[in-house]
């Protein structure tokens, strides 16, 4: 695991077993540094357990909170530099969230929060407008944390997002959706911006008996085929790792959720993120001033349930201070200071 993060420059985040002794988590990090090569990235950040709010409710939520706070001093005195995590609730449950909130929030540096939509039964195209809805109930959720961790504001990190569907039994759903269903991942992009959440990771599992829609998915024969998914993950990762500050591009009366717009500024200039989860072409505004001009768009569309690509040069079908964003599609859109 160690080597697999030299490889590829990432930093590492570390889940917890709540049910090991304190001891034993120090000295896992210990451990850790000591695995070669030993010049490897340390342990950044650790999330105190994954989803154990079995039963969401405060008593619960209390006992965490003692146990983590055994597990919280170990690990200052064993490794100061880590940075700790708390678990909320998924979907928000203030009675937990709050306790541990209350309980925690002078001896953690950041909050952990796992996110999935719909968790409801997939149904080809039936079920598309749906699941568009259902983020709603994700900046529901958004909405009160803000208020909840208001008094004395900790960043939380959203480290597990991903769109999730059940069956008529309650079993996950492992099927291959139609083209428009992956866009849907960067909604999670836009509540991040609006939101200020300084940490968004992407759940994928090799593993046909849990969340649907991972980076490696498995066909009815049992084989791992890679996600389609990538494809909007590489216009998203791309778009972010390049700018220096974002911001929100509001279009007037219109849910966000069908339509919307991010700028991003870096020493290069402007790149305008656009997002149109509609079935129609939709016009997009955006006023980047006069010292800019459009260089190139580029981005994924959806064609016959798969991707096309989208490169053109300049503004895709727009003028001035709009665009026109295909159905079924993210569009990054590129400004480069106006030469003299």
């Amino acid at each position: 695991m160690k080597r697999f993060a030299v490889k590829y420059g990432w930093q590492v985040m570390y889940t917890l077993n709540m049910s090991d002794r304190p001891d034993q988590i120090a000295q896992l990090i210990q451990t850790w540094d000591k695995v070669p090569p030993t010049w490897g990235p340390p342990i950044t950040w650790v999330e105190l357990g994954n989803e154990v709010y079995d039963v969401p409710t405060a008593a619960p939520a209390a006992q965490y909170a003692n146990v983590s706070g055994r597990i919280i001093d170990a690990l200052r005195k064993a490794a100061p530099g880590v940075q700790i995590g708390a678990v909320l609730t998924n979907p928000v449950n203030l009675a937990w969230d709050s306790t541990v909130y209350q309980a925690l929030v002078s001896r953690v540096d950041f909050w952990v929060w796992h996110r999935y939509v719909p968790d409801s039964e997939y149904r080809g195209l039936e079920s598309y407008a749906a699941t568009v809805d259902s983020f709603h109930a994700v900046e529901s959720d958004f909405a009160k944390h803000e208020r909840l961790l208001a008094p004395r504001r900790l960043p939380v990190f959203i480290t597990e997002y991903n769109l999730s569907f059940y069956d008529q039994n309650q079993k996950p759903q492992n099927r291959t959706l139609a083209g428009r269903y992956y866009l849907l991942l960067g909604n999670f992009l836009y509540l991040a911006i609006k939101y200020r959440t300084p940490v968004l990771v992407k759940q994928f599992l090799a593993s046909a008996g849990w969340h649907f829609m991972a980076d490696i998915e498995h066909e009815r024969t049992g084989q791992p085929v890679l996600s389609r998914s990538r494809y909007v993950a590489r216009v998203l990762d791309a778009w972010v790792t390049e700018q220096d500050s974002v911001g929100l591009v509001p279009q007037a009366g219109i849910d966000p959720f069908i339509l919307s717009a991010v700028a991003g500024k870096s020493a290069r200039g402007i790149a305008l993120l656009v997002q149109n989860h509609d079935s129609v072409a939709r016009q997009v505004s955006f006023d980047v001033g006069s010292g800019f001009t459009a260089d190139s768009t580029t981005g994924v569309r959806e064609h016959e349930g798969s991707f096309w690509t989208v490169r053109e040069r300049g503004l895709l079908g727009g003028s001035g201070s709009t665009m026109s964003a295909p159905p079924f599609s993210i569009t990054v859109v590129t400004f480069r200071p106006r030469r003299p």
